[in-house]
């Protein structure tokens, strides 16, 4: 309620900065209807709301979808105190528990797109080292995915021969890397956990 707007939306917030939430039903809607005057609210949640995201009153409502908690949904008034009505509070409860079954369902459809896109990967780079004829074509064909999979600068790949790490492939493969060159031998006796 009221004209303006905080502008905190997409801000992560640790429970550490908001005790009032961490202390919360997690199970029931909670009220707080003149937060510079309630004296049961902590002194660093009022200021968090009071100056960050400049809210009078505030009313949340647990996100639940069957057992499993996902957060809350937090309604404020910016200009003055507010009494939400009982009505008020059973009708945001019932928004809240149908938003937080679409937040689950959207969840695991996200997670299940990252499992596809992950064997997805998996598959193509298992064809393309399956028909590699060098290790050359290998370490072409998986360092980069590995890189950019853990957004690594570079990456390296050795072959174990007698006592030394012989480097046949590093990414990026276009531009040298300082010191590194493929065919480069180095003594295992220098790299204690590869023994």
């Amino acid at each position: 309620r009221g004209a303006e707007s905080s502008q905190i939306m997409g801000n992560r917030w640790n429970l550490a900065q908001l005790p009032f939430l961490a202390l919360l039903n997690r199970n029931e809607p909670q009220v707080v209807n003149d937060i510079p005057h309630v004296p049961e609210l902590d002194q660093v949640s009022r200021q968090v709301f009071s100056e960050v995201m400049k809210v009078e009153a505030l009313a949340s409502f647990p996100l639940r979808a069957g057992e499993l908690f996902l957060g809350w949904m937090l309604l404020g008034s910016y200009n003055s105190s507010y009494k939400f009505s009982a009505q008020e509070v059973r009708f945001f409860s019932t928004l809240t528990g149908q938003a937080a079954t679409a937040l689950e369902r959207m969840r695991l459809i996200e997670q299940t797109q990252h499992q596809l896109a992950d064997l997805t990967i998996i598959q193509k780079t298992t064809s393309s080292l399956t028909a590699a004829l060098s290790y050359n074509d290998i370490a072409r064909e998986l360092l980069p995915k590995v890189a950019n999979a853990v957004s690594a600068d570079e990456a390296s790949m050795f072959m174990l021969q007698a006592d030394y790490l012989i480097r046949i492939g590093q990414y990026p493969s276009t531009e040298p890397v300082k010191n590194k060159t493929l065919g480069q031998a180095l003594p295992i006796s220098q790299y204690p956990l590869t023994q």
